[in-house]
């Protein structure tokens, strides 16, 4: 027999039972009271360490955490010698809550009771195992020696309850006896049921269905909430309910005592008095201020139901918040924030809503092949706007010739507020299709206000919460979650484009295993070949010829300090065409960028970006070859039209491959 649950009344009820049953075998027995010596033993251990730990509370002054913590040991102590330790001890949380500060002085005068506190847990014992007549003496023994008024108070009222329950007692095995309930249905849980058949002081006889045969049990074998249900077969009005709360509340069945409390307490309101007396008695307290009420089936005090009713409402609102939209969780978030004691759980349900939006989009976040359609023909449109304006020489004028002219305020303002604001529409697009997604989409726009709206509430309720780093760090996860959906970089219309991607992706692949151009040079390819692409460009290929062209005028303006596209008596060559051929690439058009002060390949990439004729240079469709060379601070970029490397990457077939970009048209070459 288990002590796991510690419910040490009923673990001795059964050993009881079965002390009797081998009363005749004298070793067994021995045996059997040793086990019952052991659960004594342990339950007065769980008394010193429940009591050690409640006088803690009470120095603190926690007396209703101390007298919580005594009720519950008091209810599995129940027919043992500590349960009137208990019961001492709860008296002396009862002296203190209503003023005495001293502990020491409370057990004391509880003490001067000692013995009919012990004597007590014999009579609840006798009670416990259903022998009320010595029940009842066992207390009226302790009447006669008691001098304490309350004390005399309490046990005499607890014989009154005694006497009720043996009055129910006697009234079942009256009518159970005499056949008056012979066939009366009696439930033994999980929708099985008996008939009762008959009754004695010792058994309870029952019929089982379907003529099946029958049965019987002692009524010690019963559970105390099976006397209950049996002995509510023979109660008629508030009167009997009343002694089968007292019953059940005496026993430990806190929820059904309370039940049957609310129950007589409307069918005979008169009897409030008396409720409120059994329940201070259990319970070890006085009763508070204007009596005890009901709330969802528990008694407690006007005060406690107040805060029980606020409560509630909490957990209606937090229930609403967590469960409806964010749109329904509007209105709970309000009420939440009025409550004095709704700010905690409602910053607790924001985060908990907040981490299930997120979980559930991770699961549900779909974009269909018309998102995909829908984005790309978007895309089309920036990158025309965007090539457009910065091809156009007379919108986008060359900025060596306005910084000569004093122009230079007016030409960054044309680079700030229309390149680069034309660029960053499409870099939206390519980079981050999830934010172009949600403006174009109904339902995405919709996840993202609502994890800006739960951050919103977080933020105004919880002073440590960021709702702006909130909002950047979802935005990312979102993206991150439709980004394998919007492959954007790789989705493509027609046949054409299906070319232009693959050969963009042989290309950056083959760059990166070229063996002459060093780190730095293969990253500035790189990083140029993504601008080209992002803007719908096929990527440029290193050819070697080119990267050393690139790299030897890079070294003569490091030498020399000469900054220049052309220097006569450079030994390479004077201008960017010579020096290709000097390398071997003679077979077309070329064009160069140069830059000083620079070696990073990003920095340098911005540079010429901000650079009206260098960034043309870098997006020209007549480009399909690149070398990038770098010498101390400088940095050279070699284009070629012609591809002459001599390994090539798989290249489509068809449509004038590789003198096409997405815009279908053809290479206009020219000398740059």
């Amino acid at each position: 027999m288990s002590l796991a649950s510690e419910d040490y009344a009923q673990v001795l009820l059964k050993w009881e039972v079965f002390r009797d049953q081998v009363a005749r075998y004298p070793a067994v027995a021995k045996a059997v009271d040793a086990e019952l010596e052991a659960v004594r033993a342990k339950a007065m251990g769980t008394f010193e360490a429940v009591s050690a730990k409640a006088d803690r509370l009470l120095d603190e002054g926690r007396f209703s955490e101390a007298q919580l913590l005594l009720e519950q040991a008091r209810e599995r102590l129940l027919g043992t010698e500590a349960h009137g330790r208990v019961m001492m001890k709860i008296r002396v949380v009862s002296l203190m809550s209503k003023g005495e500060k001293d502990r020491g002085k409370a057990e004391q005068t509880v003490n001067a009771s000692k013995d009919a506190f012990l004597s007590s847990a014999q009579a609840e014992a006798f009670a416990k195992r259903r022998e009320f007549d010595k029940a009842i003496q066992g207390y009226r023994d302790i009447l006669a020696t008691a001098k304490a008024p309350e004390v005399i108070d309490e046990f005499g009222r607890r014989v009154e309850e005694i006497v009720a329950v043996k009055g129910l007692f006697d009234r079942f095995v009256e009518k159970a006896g005499s056949g008056a309930l012979k066939g009366t249905s009696w439930a033994l849980g999980a929708g099985a049921s008996v008939l009762v058949a008959g009754a004695d002081r010792d058994w309870v006889s029952f019929d089982l269905s379907e003529g099946k045969g029958s049965t019987r049990k002692r009524w010690r074998e019963f559970s105390d909430d099976e006397i209950c249900r049996l002995l509510e077969l023979v109660s008629g009005g508030p009167e009997d309910l009343f002694t089968l709360a007292a019953f059940s509340l005496r026993q430990g069945l806190r929820d059904r005592g309370e039940e049957i409390l609310v129950r007589v307490s409307d069918q005979a309101p008169a009897l409030a008095d008396r409720i409120n007396g059994l329940l201070a008695r259990v319970r070890g307290e006085a009763a508070p201020p204007g009596g005890y009420v009901a709330f969802k089936g528990r008694w407690m005090s006007r005060a406690d139901r107040e805060r029980a009713e606020e409560d509630a409402r909490i957990e209606e609102a937090v229930q609403v918040l967590l469960k409806g939209s964010v749109a329904e969780a509007s209105g709970a978030v309000g009420r939440l924030s009025a409550m004095a004691r709704g700010r905690e759980p409602l910053v607790r349900a924001l985060r908990e809503k907040r981490e299930a939006l997120k979980q559930h989009l991770s699961k549900g976040i779909r974009f269909d092949n018309q998102t995909l359609i829908a984005l790309k023909k978007e895309l089309d449109l920036r990158r025309a706007e965007a090539l457009d304006f910065i091809e156009d020489e007379a919108r986008y004028p060359d900025r060596k010739k306005m910084e000569a002219e004093g122009r230079i305020g007016e030409y960054m303002k044309i680079q700030k507020e229309e390149v680069d604001t034309r660029v960053a529409a499409v870099r939206e697009i390519w980079e981050n299709p999830f934010t172009a997604a949600v403006k174009m989409n109904p339902a995405a726009a919709n996840w993202n206000q609502d994890l800006k709206k739960i951050n919103e509430w977080l933020a105004r309720e919880d002073k440590t919460f960021d709702a702006k780093k909130a909002d950047a760090v979802d935005a990312d996860y979102l993206a991150s979650l439709a980004k394998t959906q919007l492959n954007i970089q790789t989705f493509t219309l027609d046949n054409q484009e299906q070319k232009l991607v693959a050969y963009n992706l042989a290309v950056m692949e083959w760059n990166e295993k070229d063996k002459e151009a060093k780190g730095e040079e293969r990253a500035q390819v790189r990083i140029t070949n993504e601008y080209r692409m992002m803007l719908g460009r096929r990527a440029v290929k290193i050819e070697d010829m080119l990267v050393r062209a690139a790299r030897g005028h890079s070294a003569y303006m490091t030498a020399t300090g000469k900054f220049a596209h052309v220097n006569e008596g450079e030994p390479n060559g004077a201008a960017p065409s010579d020096r290709c051929r000097k390398e071997g690439y003679s077979s077309g058009n070329v064009s160069e960028n140069i830059s000083y002060n620079s070696t990073d390949p990003l920095g340098t990439f911005v540079a010429w970006y901000n650079s009206s004729g260098h960034h043309r240079n870098m997006i020209n469709r007549t480009w399909t070859v690149l070398g990038a060379g770098l010498d101390g601070p400088h940095w050279t970029q070699n284009f070629g039209a012609d591809d002459t490397t001599k390994s090539k990457p798989d290249s489509p077939s068809g449509g004038g491959w590789p003198g096409t970009d997405w815009r279908g048209g053809k290479s206009k070459k020219k000398e740059n």
